[in-house]
């Protein structure tokens, strides 16, 4: 068959061979694209029976609709009279597969699958279909990174599913025929397949349920009579003792799946909701960091904040350091050294607590661009400073002034001062800027102030 070209595609490599047919890798000649194409043998396909149930996987899949079953696109007939189905093309392993080779599944795992096959054959059974052969070799583990857990769950095979009686499908299933695989069928499928419903998935699911957390099948024989038998009068072992960790309400699922009773099974959509819950149980905890992926660790985080503080405390230290440094480059006006008056007829000339104190200070240096700060100075000192190339003003007092007589007396061997306020011999000045005496190109200011005693 390969190189044999079906419709738009051509077979280009053998996926997998059994008693029924045969499944090809196929190319699509027009878009490039990957198929599955299901072939039926021969000899079968002469059998009108197997065709109708070959073609009823097709009409199956097509009625339901769910992501969790396979797509198939199209079927038909090859010349040699082979029926063929044109399936998406699965890159993954059948559950068969990874019972095999990865022994028994986590539980999280466990749920997480059987969880997404309750959900694909809820949807079935809605649209009145029963699958009828549920085992792990038809249920493939497909790689989806929009899934939980990375993988999605496709249900495959309907060959022999059940359909409803619309007047168009296949003739029904003959009385007194089983069909099915022996190890996952319900025990009314044992006896006759025409009569079972939806409650014979359920428990073909708990037989898969059991076989994936024990690591076995709840019953095992020799023949297949002696094994339907078992499903039809023997009752299944407990999980808990097979299994021990299973939780107890996992376990009391798995027994109620496998009751012999099709009424006391729950519904497919309630082992779904049964095992959503049980995947919620079995999630992990997040941690402090999976629960905030953008946080950054603790040692980064204490770095940081150490750095933060020392800049901080830089910041802190040089702030006062600039404000101690400007305090002692700028002097008050307050602050600036009084020099007394350099007056002989002053009450005060002669006491040396004061006029030790005196210094002769009457021309300060001025920088440029530097605000102006000198020590008063007497007229008397003022007109012996010395001048070049300026004309001196002198300043005389107010007529007012200078004629007022200051009476001294002296009580205790101590000078005091009666009548009016006293004065040097300069006076006050009511004008907003008191007279100066240029030297150079600077100007120096003379305050003269009122001595009070």
């Amino acid at each position: 068959m390969v190189g044999t070209r079906v419709g738009d595609y051509q077979i280009t490599r053998l996926l997998g061979e059994g008693g029924m047919g045969a499944v090809y890798e196929a190319q699509n000649l027009t878009i490039g694209g990957r198929v599955a194409i299901k072939v039926l043998h021969p000899h079968n396909a002469r059998d009108q029976e197997q065709l109708q149930r070959f073609f009823n996987e097709a009409r199956a899949v097509n009625l339901v609709e769910h992501a969790g079953l396979v797509k198939i696109f199209q079927f038909g007939q090859l010349e040699n009279g082979s029926a063929y189905l044109v399936m998406e093309h699965l890159s993954g392993e059948s559950l068969a597969a990874r019972l095999r080779s990865g022994g028994l599944l986590p539980r999280s795992v466990v749920s997480r699958v059987a969880q997404q096959i309750a959900q694909a054959l809820a949807t079935t059974h809605e649209r009145g279909i029963i699958h009828r052969d549920l085992k792990p070799s038809n249920v493939m583990l497909v790689p989806d990174s929009a899934m939980p857990g990375g993988e999605r769950v496709k249900v495959l095979d309907f060959g022999i599913a059940k359909l409803p009686r619309d007047g168009a499908g296949p003739a029904a299933t003959r009385t007194g025929t089983s069909m099915g695989t022996p190890e996952y069928m319900a025990p009314e499928q044992c006896q006759e397949a025409a009569q079972v419903d939806d409650k014979a998935d359920v428990y073909s699911l708990g037989v898969m349920l059991f076989e994936m957390l024990a690591g076995q099948l709840p019953f095992i024989a020799t023949n297949t009579y002696t094994l339907m038998y078992m499903h039809v009068n023997k009752p299944p072992p407990q999980l808990s003792c097979v299994a021990p960790g299973i939780p107890d309400s996992l376990g009391a699922l798995v027994n109620r799946m496998l009751a012999k009773s099709p009424t006391v099974r729950p519904p497919m959509s309630a082992v779904a909701a049964a095992l959503m819950a049980d995947i919620t149980l079995v999630a992990p905890v997040p941690t402090a960091v999976d629960s905030h992926p953008y946080r950054l660790p603790r040692r980064l985080l204490a770095t940081g904040g150490l750095l933060f503080l020392g800049c901080l405390m830089w910041l802190v230290h040089f702030v006062v350091t600039s404000g101690e440094g400007g305090k002692a480059k700028r002097t008050p006006p307050s602050a600036a050294k009084v020099t007394p008056h350099n007056d002989t007829n002053h009450p005060d000339a002669n006491n040396p607590s004061i006029n030790s104190q005196a210094t002769p200070q009457s021309v300060v240096p001025i920088a440029k661009d530097q605000p102006v700060i000198a020590a008063p100075v007497t007229p008397a000192a003022s007109a012996k400073l010395p001048v070049s190339g300026a004309t001196e003003t002198k300043v005389k007092p107010p007529a007012s002034v200078a004629s007022k007589t200051e009476e001294y007396r002296t009580s205790g061997g101590r000078k005091s001062v009666t009548g009016g306020p006293r004065t040097s011999l300069a006076t006050k000045q009511t004008s907003p800027e008191p007279p100066v005496t240029a030297v150079g190109s600077s100007k120096i200011k003379y305050d003269l102030k009122i001595l009070k005693d």
